[in-house]
């Protein structure tokens, strides 16, 4: 489609910066990842950030809602594009509530061995790198570490961290802060600081959409999708 050959344009822009990452094989945006779960509480595992929203009755409602949105258009607009070492993606806006994901965007390349879904991870990061006091509890809930927020962000406050690299960097200390909540088990504080160790894969660059007028305004069709499709 004329929306998918822009959007690989766009990249191809960038690309040249970023020669170990191979463009995906399919762009698309990810409304709502089910993934083989049996539940909406399973589903609520993998988006954290919707317990303040309902919970499982939030997931339900953005799944029915999107259900009812089957084949329908919907305009988006590309704002950015972001990479680091591992993965580059398009960051999305204009979706409102019709997206779980926290920031909604396009995986537009990456590392082999590195699944598209990492594209979260980075642009969280990102986010956290601009403004920790919003950020952090996001880019915690990408990484599966949502539950020591409360920890790190003390530790933050200790030692004057104020990004998401700087954690990066201290992720022994942050985890010793973890430990000394005395609740937390020992495989969980190593879990912990072997995530964090390896959660900055290389510098975050960042472009807008040129050549391409920004802001870039794009059309596509809502569809649900199996497993393998």
């Amino acid at each position: 489609s004329e929306a998918v050959a822009t959007i690989r344009a766009l990249w191809q822009v960038s690309a040249v910066s970023a020669l170990q990452l191979a463009p995906s094989a399919d762009v698309h945006v990810t409304l709502l990842y089910l993934g083989g779960a049996h539940s909406d509480k399973e589903v609520l595992r993998r988006y954290p950030l919707l317990q303040k929203e309902g919970g499982t009755r939030a997931v339900k409602r953005l799944r029915e809602t999107l259900m009812s949105m089957e084949g329908q258009e919907l305009d988006i607009e590309i704002s950015s594009v972001a990479w680091d070492s591992g993965i580059a993606a398009a960051e999305v806006v204009g979706l409102g509530d019709v997206c779980a994901n926290h920031q909604a965007h396009i995986t537009l390349a990456h590392k082999p061995g590195v699944p598209p879904r990492a594209s979260n991870e980075m642009l969280a990061r990102r986010a956290a790198n601009a403004n920790l006091a919003t950020g952090l509890g996001p880019w915690l809930a990408q990484l599966g570490i949502f539950d020591v927020q409360s920890a790190v962000r003390c530790w933050c406050e200790a030692s004057g961290a104020a990004t998401a690299d700087d954690i990066v960097h201290g992720a022994s200390e942050v985890a010793k802060a973890v430990a000394s909540n005395g609740t937390i088990s020992e495989d969980r504080v190593v879990a912990v600081r072997q995530t964090l160790s390896y959660a900055a894969p290389g510098k975050i660059h960042e472009t807008g959409v040129s050549p391409f007028k920004a802001p870039l305004r794009l059309r596509g069709k809502v569809r649900g999708r199996l497993r393998g499709e």
